[in-house]
């Protein structure tokens, strides 16, 4: 497990200066073990150990928020004044893992006030379409 996890961490886009400033081992032993010079079993169990925690710090880290789309919502029923929409959202998670989230913002200003995730956009979008009728 913990080889797996330094190879992806060495494989995913954070640089060398990235991951050294984070685990204190040089930029320079870090680029020899991703060009294959040395080899992950080489390292020390200390080091190897610092790369495993920094990865699973890291995999779920949102790297990347896009905004997919916005949708208003009919305030008919809605104690709070204000504008309403959902947000679609496309999140990449360090680890490269894709989720996309509905979000229901009021007044345009971010704040959240309700947030779920789904596997596909197509389940993201029918929440919000059974959401905002």
């Amino acid at each position: 497990m913990i080889k797996e996890n330094i190879e992806s961490l060495l494989k995913s886009s954070l640089t060398s200066y990235r991951i050294s400033q984070m685990t204190g081992i040089s930029e320079s032993q870090l680029s020899r073990i991703k060009a294959g010079k040395i080899s992950i079993g080489q390292i020390t169990l200390d080091n190897a150990l610092k790369l495993n925690q920094f990865w699973e710090d890291f995999k779920m880290e949102i790297v990347n928020n896009e905004v997919i789309e916005t949708f208003e919502v009919n305030t008919d029923n809605i104690v709070v004044d204000g504008k309403h929409e959902y947000v679609l959202n496309k999140i990449t998670f360090g680890d490269g893992t894709v989720k996309y989230e509905a979000n229901l913002e009021v007044d345009g200003l971010g704040d959240v006030y309700e947030a779920k995730q789904f596997d596909t956009e197509e389940d993201a979008r029918n929440y919000i379409k059974g959401e905002v009728q």
